[in-house]
Parts: structure tokens; sequence; C-alpha cells
């Protein structure tokens, strides 16, 4: 059977998505009414899942290198590489423009607490400090479907302990502040976001390109992503939760949604179809390269934006989201770009 191509330029497509979902979001925070239909949780959730796909997919194809100490010691100065030099300039103005104080800025530094969109850096960072754990049976040699048990075990535990059927308030630790241990606590309910994608990175590993109606496939998830990304603005928008705006409404939803995805992006991989080459557009695969610069950027221009043009109007909307794409560009190349040379080969 001859091999899939590569997915990547899709799978920046994808990046993209979930850029553009957070940005057009936030764009609506600065609207007298919402223009887009988008929900920022929603694209976080996909950042997630997309994230540990990626990390944990090369490592499905070839678990060799996972015995190796120099193999994690490189992954951890990557994801160091990647996380931080930006995250370091984001606290500049969090501190000098949102009047953040240093006490604090320094705190989010070695997160221990979050304060606004660097709480997903706050999760994310300790996915990837507990990855080495969850790929842990793999390395020892017990194989695949051990594996796939374990990490299918772990999904069950954090179903029990974060029912996504039951109000939010109503978790295992509830309530409790996002710092310190307690803050611990709190990511492990979003677990279940990157434990899907890293099952989705086993399934999606071999890859093949399947023959016939099969390839399909790729096309119809692609569909059921976009719809998922659509559902809560909608359900917001024509539903009796339309006045619903409290993120705690839809916050518990996140493990039915990652699944979503992560279903979308493993059929995605194996059978490629139109959706792949449309997804591989340079509009969405820009989008997906300067999606990180963009995600702690885009804030502060939208704020600075805000007293330069009449509130709330169509013009201030897209001079916000042309100055957000020239500022997340300009960070990517002159910052993000560069210390891809610094980082150590997988």
């Amino acid at each position: 059977m001859k091999a899939a191509p590569s997915l990547t330029p899709a799978l920046d497509g994808v990046r993209g998505l979930a850029f553009l979902t957070v940005l057009l979001s936030h764009c609506n925070d600065y609207t007298s009414r919402p223009l887009f239909l988008s929900d920022g949780q929603v694209g976080v959730w996909l950042f997630f899942v997309l994230s540990s796909f990626l990390l944990a997919r090369p490592w499905f194809e070839d678990p060799a290198p996972l015995r190796s100490p120099a193999t994690w010691l490189r992954y951890l100065v990557r994801r160091l590489l990647r996380i931080y030099p930006l995250f370091l300039l984001y606290l500049v103005p969090l501190w000098l423009v949102a009047h953040v104080p240093l006490s604090k800025c320094l705190r989010i530094l070695v997160l221990d607490t979050v304060h606004g969109v660097d709480w997903s850096l706050f999760v994310e960072f300790r996915f990837y400090l507990l990855l080495p754990v969850l790929m842990l049976p793999l390395a020892l040699g017990l194989g695949r479907r051990l594996h796939l048990a374990f990490l299918a075990v772990l999904i069950l535990l954090g179903l029990l302990a974060f029912p996504f059927w039951r109000p939010h308030h109503t978790w295992l630790w509830a309530g409790l502040p996002v710092s310190g241990w307690t803050g611990n606590a709190w990511f492990l309910s979003y677990l279940g976001c990157f434990l899907v994608g890293m099952v989705a990175a086993a399934f999606a590993a071999p890859a093949a390109a399947a023959p016939g109606r099969a390839r399909h496939w790729g096309d119809f998830a692609t569909l059921l992503g976009l719809a998922s990304l659509l559902m809560i603005p909608l359900a917001r928008q024509y539903t009796d939760w339309g006045a619903a705006t409290d993120y705690a409404v839809f916050a518990h939803l996140w493990f039915p949604f990652s699944a979503l995805f992560a279903l979308w992006i493993c059929l995605l991989c194996r059978h490629g179809g139109a959706a792949s080459r449309l997804l591989s557009l340079r509009p969405l695969r820009f989008l997906g390269a300067i999606s990180y610069p963009g995600y702690l950027s885009h804030v502060f221009v939208l704020h600075a934006f805000k007293p330069l043009l009449p509130h709330g109007n169509l013009v201030f909307v897209l001079c916000s989201i042309g100055a957000t794409l020239l500022c997340s560009w300009l960070l990517h190349v002159t910052v993000e770009k560069p210390l891809y040379r610094l980082r150590p080969a997988h």
C-alpha cells in the first residue's frame, strides 16, 4: 500500500484555524455585538489536542529513542526554546501595559499562577513535563496495545473525577485557586484533552493512503471538526444559551470537543482527501506559523487599538486583525525562526 504524503502542511492549517478561532472570539469582546461565530476556549482545546498529537506521533512510529535519556534532554530543551523566549517578551507588556504587579509576573514566569491568555501555557507546560511518564509503557517495550490500555485507563479515571456531563462546580477540586500545587489539580481536569490527542497519534502513526471511498473519511472528519468549532457559538446565538456569556457555562465540555478534534486529526492524517489540500493553503499555513506569537500578542494589540478607533465597528476589527498579524509575523521572523536553529534535533 502506498504511503500517504506528509500531512504536516494540513496540520499547520489546523493550527491556523485554532488561532483564528481565538483571535476572532476576542475581537467580539471589543464590539457592541458579536461579529464572528467564534469561541476562543474551543480553539484552545484544539491547540491542546494538536500539541499532544504532534509530540507523541513520532514516538509511536519509532519508540526506540524513548529509552535514551538524551532524547528527553533534547525534548526538554526544545520545549523551553519553543515556549520561553516569547513568553518572556509577553510578560513585559503584561507588566508595563496591563499593570500586572511584577511579583505576579514573576509567578506567571515560573508557571505558578495565571493572568489572561497565559492560562493555556500554565496547562500545556505541565503536560510537557508529564509526557515522559505518559510514554513510559512504550519506552519499556510493553507494546502499543498495553500503552493504549494505559492511556484508556487514565482517560476513564479523568472522566470519573471530572465528568463533563455534570456542572463544572461539582467536579473534584472545583473552586481551588489556579496557583501553586492546587493549580496542578486544575491542570489534571484538562489532561483528557492531551490524552485523546496521544491516542489519535497512535492510530494515525501508520498514515497509509486508503483507496477509493475511504479517502473521503478525511473530508468528513474535517467537516466534523469545523462543525465542532462552530457548535458553541451557534448555541449562544440561536438557543436559550444565547445570553449565557459566562465561560463556566461551557467550560466543562472540553473533553467531548477534544475527542471530536482528535478524531478529526487522526482521520485527516490517515486518509487526507480534498480537505488536506484546503488546510494546506498558504493563508492557513501562515496563520499556523505565527499562531504562538499571535496568541500571546493579540490581546495587547486589541487593547492598543481600542482608544484609536470607534469602538465596536468593522474598521476597528479589521485594523486590529491586520495589526495583530503584522505584529505576530515580526515576532515570528525576529524571535521564533532564529531560535529554530538553536533547537536540537529530535
